[in-house]
């Protein structure tokens, strides 16, 4: 994902940032568990699924991590879009919508 001349990408359990102009990279975050899926950006805000089934919202700017409340008992969450103050998220076939 890249956000305001950076790129963010999971290696596991690390959330790393590269800087686009003088090509460095940093890991900003390390997270308890694996990360499942793929990131999804909405307004600095990176969202995804770790391997435990937590899906998780993580600010770009303050570093602030926290898991979201979703009502469905269901793991493996995956974000697919962001539209209007929701995500929408698939797991096992079935897409859901959370507002954020």
């Amino acid at each position: 994902i890249s956000v305001g001349g950076y790129i963010y990408w999971i290696t596991e359990k690390e959330l790393q940032q590269v800087d686009i102009t003088s090509s460095t990279y940093n890991t900003i975050y390390k997270f308890k568990n694996k990360v499942y899926s793929t990131l999804l950006n909405d307004n600095d805000r990176l969202y995804f699924s770790d391997i435990k089934g937590n899906f998780i919202e993580f600010n770009i700017t303050s570093h602030e991590c926290k898991i979201l409340s979703i009502e469905n008992d269901v793991s493996l969450w995956k974000p697919i879009m962001s539209s209007c103050g929701h995500i929408f998220i698939a797991s096992h076939g079935v897409m859901y919508q959370i507002e954020i």
